[in-house]
């Protein structure tokens, strides 16, 4: 399907930005690209000590950055990798994350002081 083509990195706009951070696992980052400004077209001329220096710490998420920044510009972005995550607001579904009275006995323990 066409509309799936690749999108021009060059082309993204600070949202897309996010959206390529969190395509790529690295979501924490969206605040530091946000509060700098960072469009699509400034993306290629960012350097490891550029990405040290707003805040991206870990050497291999610069890295990755880097080797993805490099790909999206020959490539394109794809667009699976801008589509919008689900959220969900639990972790687990709801039967497990609040068992009912019939799931779980209570159990009560007698406390003793550790020292006499």
């Amino acid at each position: 399907e066409r509309s799936l083509r690749n999108k021009s990195l060059e082309s993204l706009d600070e949202h897309e930005v996010v959206l390529l951070l969190q395509g790529l696992s690295m979501a924490q980052y969206a605040d530091l690209f946000l509060k700098d400004g960072i469009q699509g077209n400034f993306l290629p001329e960012l350097t490891n000590e550029d990405l040290e220096e707003m805040g991206v710490n870990m050497a291999v998420h610069r890295k990755k950055l880097l080797f993805n920044i490099k790909e999206y510009k020959s490539k394109g972005v794809p667009a699976s990798v801008l589509q919008v995550a689900p959220i969900t607001s639990r972790p687990f579904p709801l039967e497990l994350s609040q068992p009912g009275p019939n799931k779980t006995e209570r159990v009560e323990q007698e406390v003793r002081p550790l020292c006499p």
